[in-house]
């Protein structure tokens, strides 16, 4: 049997096959944060891509009935095929392509915070100058996220690299990783921030300094947008010729176009870096940090242990000199009401916010309450005795 053969000019474009490379650099600061994306990645139509772009067999049929006038009896989208068609005539066999199209950096969002401290103490008899160098591990992590509007069989990983600019750093300040179209992932790893030069602060015999290593957490969000299409031929066949030949070649996209068949294949990637930025270090004025730990010392003092504290709180009660004369009875009643005015103040004193002293409300409820109950002896104390021979005059 003769096969007769008619020819096509098609012109395709020369992709270059490979993996497809993302770069994010993240950076409290938008103007110098950016994403940048290349790369293309080719396959073979796959089963499941056929049923996504609806190109198998009874659909395509249809479509070069409705593209060239009748319907054939054989489709083919890539080889093997009887009479090796693709290999015989040179044919491009359909593929899939994907490639990233768009890229944006949806939000960025910083604040700062402190990662770790140090106290500088110069217990020499000269002065010296101290080194506050720190470095600390912090974890950086990156997630994707894929919203697809179909099926895709891409086996190629698509590399995500993300650096992050003017981080301050003793280590690499890159992270890298892999994942594949469609699928959710996770990545982490650890880096140092910080250096060991740090600043130096020079201090007199017995002076303190604080110095805290300070970076930016931030967290950055980007979209990348995907399209998939089709390119090839598709190897159609006539077992009694039409229009004097057995084989004709259509271009995939004109028989897609002809059945109403998508196209393009729209997915999205949304990648959340998570990290800390920045670091710095800072040296913190002495007589301040000297007051901040003192509070927060005594607030956790009276928080977590002046239960039965009472005794802590010493509180010396004056007795006004009109009691000498019941002065046994008088400080034996006033060491009752010390006892029981600072168990009152100690357990009020606990509820208390941190925006106020707990020491100082405790003893200006104490001295209040002491006032009061001293007052009240006094003018029992004080107070005239009725006398049983008065006589009205």
């Amino acid at each position: 049997m003769k096969f007769n053969l008619l020819l096509l000019s098609v012109v395709l474009p020369a992709y270059v096959h490979g993996n497809i490379h993302i770069d994010i650099q993240a950076s409290k600061h938008s103007n110098e944060s950016f994403v940048h994306f290349v790369g293309v990645d080719v396959a073979l139509i796959s089963a499941e891509e056929e049923r996504t772009f609806q190109v198998y067999p009874q659909n395509l049929k249809k479509a070069v009935e409705i593209h060239f006038g009748k319907w054939p009896s054989d489709v083919f989208l890539r080889g093997p095929t009887p009479w090796n068609l693709y290999s015989s005539y040179g044919w491009n066999e359909v593929q899939r392509v994907l490639v990233p199209t768009a890229a944006r950096i949806i939000n960025i969002t910083t604040e700062p915070v402190i990662i770790s401290n140090q106290k500088l103490y110069n217990n020499g008899t000269t002065n010296g100058t101290f080194n506050a160098g720190m470095t600390q591990s912090i974890e950086t992590t990156a997630t994707t996220t894929w919203i697809t509007g179909g099926e895709l069989n891409v086996g190629a990983e698509i590399s995500v690299g993300i650096s992050f600019a003017g981080a301050k750093v003793s280590a690499a300040t890159k992270m890298s990783y892999t994942t594949q179209w469609g699928k959710n992932t996770e990545r982490s790893k650890a880096i140092t921030v910080g250096t060991t030069s740090g600043v130096e602060v020079e201090l007199m015999p017995g002076q303190v300094a604080y110095a805290e290593l300070t970076a930016t957490r931030g967290t950055m969000e980007v979209e990348v947008d995907y399209t998939a299409w089709l390119d090839g031929i598709v190897a159609v066949n006539y077992p009694d010729k039409y229009k004097d030949h057995h084989f004709w070649a259509f271009n995939v996209k004109n028989l897609q176009k002809a059945v109403g068949a998508p196209q393009t294949i729209q997915s999205k990637a949304v990648l959340v870096i998570a990290t800390r930025l920045n670091a710095v270090h800072a040296t913190m004025d002495n007589e301040r940090q000297r007051k901040r730990e003192e509070r927060v010392s005594h607030s956790s003092q009276i928080r977590e242990g002046m239960r039965d504290s009472a005794s802590t709180l010493p509180v010396t009660v004056f007795i006004p000199t009109t009691f000498h004369h019941t002065k046994s009875a008088t400080s034996s009643s006033s060491r009752a009401v010390t006892l029981d005015v600072q168990r009152k103040c100690t357990e009020r004193s606990k509820y208390i916010t941190l925006s106020y002293d707990p020491i100082m409300v405790t003893a200006r409820c104490i001295r209040v309450e002491l006032e009061q109950r001293i007052l009240e002896m006094a003018k029992a104390v004080t107070r005239p005795k009725a006398s049983g021979n008065a006589r009205e005059d």
